[in-house]
């Protein structure tokens, strides 16, 4: 599920990377849910923090230089952020 999950997270916080502010986003993927926030700093990182409904699992990700890097539950991932939106 973190393979399919995390990417559109990242694809979904890439309009907002231009902003400073904190946008929330909500969304189903595979039949779960998902609730996070989408922190842009001044300084251009952006941070997805959130939580998959129903079973609490957190998540707190940073987009870096093209990679997705953070915690999935108590999991550490890794990944190249996806080049192309999917809906």
């Amino acid at each position: 599920m973190i393979k399919f999950a995390l990417p559109l997270l990242v694809l979904a916080a890439a309009p907002l990377a231009a902003q400073t502010q904190v946008a929330p986003i909500a969304f189903e993927r595979d039949g779960v849910r998902y609730e996070a926030n989408v922190i842009t700093a001044d300084n251009g990182e952006t941070r997805i923090t959130g939580k998959e409904l129903g079973t609490g699992r957190t998540f707190d990700l940073k987009l870096v230089n093209g990679k997705v890097v953070g915690r999935y539950d108590a999991t550490n991932v890794r990944y190249n952020a996806p080049t192309t939106r999917m809906n």
